[in-house]
């Protein structure tokens, strides 16, 4: 009977997330999506980029993801948000794991080795710049503490994925890394009632200037931004995006940052389990939409993963972050 009430509840969850567009619509790893692509979003997940191409056509059972059984283990989130000291997380793969690395690799590795991605953004900096962008077509009200609210909110997502890095070769970031606050690129309908103490940029696409995106020079070994101008950093790291309008799906990311449904971040801003904001922090370090990938491979079972449909961080999900962090430590700095 525990059996059958356990795969009921999770049938049912798989069901609402598949109605709010997180369970076969969400392309989510869209590494070269545009900084000014802010009104016809249903198709930005047709460039050239990225590691969510992880449908294969050889399988045919990667959309079929409302019958996942996985979700009943959501709460094994073994990190803590709440410190800002770290220890190492112990994790030995299972055969399923590994068995889905290997098919992840076997058609992700060299685009992900191509790009620097979360991992080595900490790395380098040891701190991150964010934007925040409010793409808005209806009248927004927006106050300082919800600004930072959101910007904490996202150094301590940020900080749930850094913990899976502790303790590995070559990692030196084992303390709770800062997200500052570059600015905030808002729409006219954006309306602040109080006035932020960073650079507000009022423009249609709700963009930060494109001189001081390091999504924009990421061709480059060691962008200056000579043309950026702001008065305390250089650059931004990534976008945090929301949009109060359709885009095709609940959320988008890559490199280039997160974009998520307004509505449906208010939510998971006061949530336990902010499971749409973890997933696309996922994309920005390098992680592929696992849930397209097929229940099995031979036979060997999908592990559970955030990057699935599991509303926590899993242990793979941590296995691939090392495997980008160890792909890049290799291309980028090996040699230093």
């Amino acid at each position: 009977m525990h059996t059958i009430l356990t795969y009921l509840f999770a049938s049912l969850f798989l069901v609402a997330l598949s109605g709010c567009g997180l369970i076969g619509d969400e392309s989510t790893n869209d590494a070269t999506q545009s900084q000014d692509d802010t009104t016809d979003d249903t198709t930005d997940d047709t460039t050239d980029d990225t590691t969510d191409d992880t449908a294969d056509d050889t399988t045919d059972d990667t959309t079929d993801d409302t019958t996942d059984d996985t979700t009943d283990d959501t709460t094994d989130d073994t990190t803590d948000d709440t410190t800002d000291e770290g220890e190492a997380l112990e994790i030995v793969a299972t055969d399923d794991e590994l068995a889905y690395m290997d098919f992840w690799l076997d058609r992700d590795q060299d685009f992900v080795a191509s790009l620097k991605w979360l991992p080595h953004f900490i790395h380098e900096q040891g701190e991150l710049g964010i934007c925040i962008k409010l793409d808005f077509q209806n009248p927004q009200d927006i106050t300082d503490e919800l600004i930072e609210s959101i910007r904490l909110k996202i150094e301590d997502r940020v900080w749930l994925w850094q913990q899976g890095l502790i303790g590995e070769p070559n990692w030196i970031h084992n303390t709770r890394v800062p997200v500052r606050l570059f600015g905030i690129g808002a729409t006219p309908q954006t309306n602040f009632v109080d006035t932020p103490d960073v650079p507000v940029y009022v423009n249609d696409g709700a963009n930060c200037p494109d001189a001081c995106f390091r999504f924009v020079s990421r061709d480059q070994d060691n962008p200056l931004y000579e043309d950026c101008e702001h008065p305390s950093l250089t650059h931004f790291d990534f976008n945090i995006w929301y949009s109060d309008f359709g885009f095709g799906a609940a959320g988008h990311g890559g490199d280039w940052g997160t974009r998520l449904d307004w509505d449906l971040f208010l939510d998971e801003l006061v949530s336990e389990y902010p499971r749409v904001t973890d997933h696309e922090l996922g994309h920005v370090a390098g992680l592929p939409d696992v849930y397209l990938y097929p229940y099995t491979l031979d036979a060997y079972e999908r592990p559970p993963a955030i990057m699935a449909s599991d509303l926590a961080i899993q242990d793979f999900d941590y296995l691939m972050l090392r495997k980008v962090w160890e792909l890049g430590w290799a291309a980028y700095y090996a040699e230093d």
